[in-house]
C-alpha cells in the first residue's frame, strides 16, 4: 500500500508539473498573438478609436474565426509587400515565431507520458507524447518539458516579442 500511496503522490506532481509548464507556454503566447492582433489592427487604421474598439474586436474575438494561422498569413503577407525593411532586418521573425507556436500547439494538445519506472520522475522533466503516421507506418513521438525548455522558450518569446513592437510602431506610424 506504500508504494501505491508513494506512485499516486509522484504521478500528481508529475500532473502539478505538467499543468505548470503548459500554463507558462501558452500565457507567454497570449501576448504574441495580441501583439499581432494590434499590428493587423494598427496596419488597417491609423485612428486609435476604431483600431481598439472596433478592429481589435472583429480581430481578436472568438466569434470572428480568425484563426491563428489566418492572422499569420495576414502578417506574413504584411511583411512581404509593406514592410520589407523590417524583414531584412529580421529575416528569422517568421520562422521563429512559427516555431514558436507550433510548441504551444505541441504543449497544449499532447497528453503526459508517465514513464514504466515512475520513480525515475526527476521533478523537472515532463514527456508529452501523440500518434501520428510516418509513411503509412503508426508511431508515437514526444515532446520534453523541462525547466530549461521553458526558460529557452521565454528567451524566444521576449526576442519575437520585442521585434513585433517594433513593427506594431512601424504600422501605426507609417
Amino acid at each position: 500500500m506504500n508504494n501505491e500511496v508513494e506512485r499516486d503522490e509522484i504521478l500528481k506532481n508529475m500532473a502539478d508539473l505538467c499543468s505548470k509548464y503548459r500554463g507558462i507556454i501558452i500565457h507567454e503566447t497570449i501576448f504574441i498573438e495580441t501583439g499581432i492582433d494590434l499590428l493587423i489592427s494598427g496596419y488597417f487604421t491609423n485612428n486609435d478609436k476604431i483600431r481598439s474598439e472596433d478592429l481589435h474586436i472583429l480581430i481578436a474575438h472568438k466569434s470572428s474565426g480568425i484563426s491563428f494561422s489566418s492572422k499569420f498569413q495576414i502578417l506574413s503577407y504584411l511583411l512581404n509587400t509593406h514592410f520589407i525593411d523590417f524583414k531584412k532586418k529580421h529575416p528569422k521573425f517568421l520562422k521563429s515565431l512559427d516555431d514558436l507556436m507550433n510548441i504551444r500547439n505541441k504543449v497544449a494538445h499532447r497528453r503526459m507520458l508517465v514513464p514504466e519506472k515512475i520513480i525515475d520522475f526527476d521533478n523537472d522533466t515532463i514527456h508529452l507524447y501523440w500518434s501520428s503516421t510516418k509513411k503509412g507506418r503508426f508511431v508515437m513521438e514526444t515532446e520534453i518539458l523541462n525547466s530549461k525548455v521553458i526558460s529557452d522558450f521565454i528567451d524566444s518569446k521576449n526576442k519575437i516579442y520585442h521585434q513585433l513592437n517594433e513593427l506594431i510602431d512601424l504600422a501605426e506610424n507609417r
